[in-house]
């Protein structure tokens, strides 16, 4: 049987990405097991991290286009297992495992003004994260997440978003007066140095955190 495990945060090395790997462990003895990440990670250093066996699995990387390309790549797989925190991803796989880590309400970050408008435009708000409506609608906000931004219905929203190493979006012409904000917080394990952020805008630098 083919297994694909996704995990987005797999170079996080946290507690989910642990419970992952030790299914993809346990699995691997009997079956061909993908772990699939937006980001290139040495599967060595991370199975040395969370003291797991992963000599026998393999990792494949795909960057996060769109909803459709990232539910395509589910569908050679005889099991697929979801096992990414707050996921939206469809499964086109013949039998599909989701988990839930704790369960989580959609609106958990909203601010009372976002709390308000989904009350009011509930139905609106839940299509948004059911159909395919994503890349219609970001363009119109100015902002557009294009790599390494994930789940971004809750960026659109106004949420927190997490973001890769690297992340891109696409700012819209034609804003007028109004200014964008676009808030970036490097977030970082206990005892990791600080990171330093480095924005760029059309391959020139803007913004250097010292």
């Amino acid at each position: 049987m083919k297994v694909g495990i996704y995990d987005r945060y797999l170079a996080t090395m946290g507690g989910g990405e642990r419970y992952a790997c030790k299914m993809a462990e346990v699995l691997s003895h009997s079956h061909e097991v993908d772990l699939i990440s937006e980001r290139l990670v040495d599967l060595r250093r991370v199975g040395e991290q969370l003291h797991i066996d992963l000599s026998r699995v393999s990792l494949k990387i795909f960057p996060y286009l769109s909803q459709e390309y990232a539910a395509y790549i589910t569908k050679d797989y005889d099991l697929f297992v979801n096992a990414t925190y707050l996921s939206s991803l469809s499964n086109l796989a013949r039998r599909g495992i989701y988990l839930v880590y704790f369960p989580t309400p959609f609106d958990v970050d909203f601010k009372l003004k976002h709390r308000l408008a989904y009350l009011l435009l509930r139905g609106w708000a839940e299509r948004i994260n059911r159909e395919d409506t994503l890349q219609k609608i970001l363009p119109a906000v100015g902002v557009e997440p294009v790599v390494g931004v994930y789940d971004p219905s809750r960026f659109l929203l106004g949420g927190y978003a997490w973001t890769c190493g690297q992340a891109v979006v696409r700012i819209k012409e034609g804003q007028g007066d109004r200014p964008l904000k676009l808030r970036i917080q490097a977030g970082r394990r206990r005892g990791v140095p600080p990171a330093q952020i480095t924005v760029r805008a059309d391959g020139e630098v803007v913004l250097r955190d010292k």
